[in-house]
């Protein structure tokens, strides 16, 4: 074949696999966005209360600084503190793992004990993500203490009448009592474990890790299936719709198109027109040649 055409069917091979690449690009992003969707999403009560001043507290951080280390780093993570009526320290989010972690080990032990008001913020902040972001997450609430409520009037039956709440909302609770505390979470928690030292603590949090990996070994009661059932989820937009919260100027701004928009635009592709263009030439050319040697 002459070098005048080779080359225009070199170009044209060229470009009929140009576009994959391109095309690839929509794919990878969809991927990205339901990875975002879905997932598994795991709130942490952590008892910092004065009954946890000294060697327990000092070992609880250790066991949760191991625990922590050892979880996946894509899992959303949150943290809320028995600080006053309970406080959310660490809001639900991407990449919170380490902060959590850095939170946990600067936590001091003199705060009551409000486990009713630390799971309210934990069911209000499921629910407003549930909302606004995503309902398809997996929701872990994970409950570390070693006394009982004495901030509700309610008391312990408090605790748990909040803890069968979160559960007909298709939330799995983890209940972890330190130092033979907290056994009124046996029996309406998804899972419940005693631990009397680090050592146990670390073996606790290590079952909980293995049993967010693997949902086989959950305990689902008929509640759990009824409220299955009856649950219907909201109406969701893709993460990269969503607005973060901002000022009003910000606000009333003009919004860029949201990756999920552009994915449903219609794209010409001038990849393929240009091989279709290009592969033309090159038979005219093949052909062109081919009568001038006819005659």
């Amino acid at each position: 074949m002459k070098p005048r055409t080779f080359l225009p069917c070199l170009v044209a091979f060229v470009a009929l696999f140009a576009p994959a690449s391109e095309a690839q690009q929509p794919a990878d992003a969809l991927a990205r966005e339901r990875d975002q969707q879905t997932g598994t999403a795991i709130t942490i009560l952590f008892d910092n209360s004065g009954s946890m001043k000294g060697e327990k507290i000092r070992q609880a951080k250790a066991a949760f600084s191991t625990w922590l280390q050892n979880m996946p780093a894509e899992y959303k993570y949150s943290l809320i503190t028995f600080e006053g009526k309970g406080r959310l320290d660490v809001p639900l989010g991407e990449h919170t793992r380490d902060k959590i972690a850095q939170w946990v080990a600067g936590l001091q032990a003199e705060t009551s004990t409000p486990i009713c008001g630390a799971l309210k913020i934990a069911r209000e902040q499921i629910e407003k993500r549930r909302r606004e972001v995503t309902p398809y997450e997996r929701h872990v609430v994970l409950i570390f203490t070693d006394g009982e409520e004495n901030e509700d009037p309610r008391g312990i039956e408090g605790v748990r009448a909040d803890i069968q709440s979160l559960r007909k909302l298709m939330v799995e609770v983890v209940g972890v009592g330190f130092h033979g505390a907290g056994d009124y979470m046996n029996g309406v928690a998804t899972r419940f474990a005693l631990a009397d030292n680090e050592q146990e603590l670390r073996k606790g949090l290590a079952k909980v890790d293995a049993e967010i990996g693997n949902g086989g070994d959950l305990v689902v009661s008929a509640a759990d299936l009824a409220a299955l059932k009856n649950f219907h989820a909201p109406p969701i937009q893709p993460i990269s719709s969503l607005a973060v919260e901002s000022t009003d100027v910000a606000a009333s701004a003009p919004q860029p198109p949201s990756a999920a928009s552009k994915r449903s635009a219609p794209r010409i592709n001038f990849g393929a027109i240009f091989a279709v263009v290009m592969i033309w030439l090159a038979l005219r050319v093949v052909f062109g040649s081919k009568k001038k040697k006819a005659r």
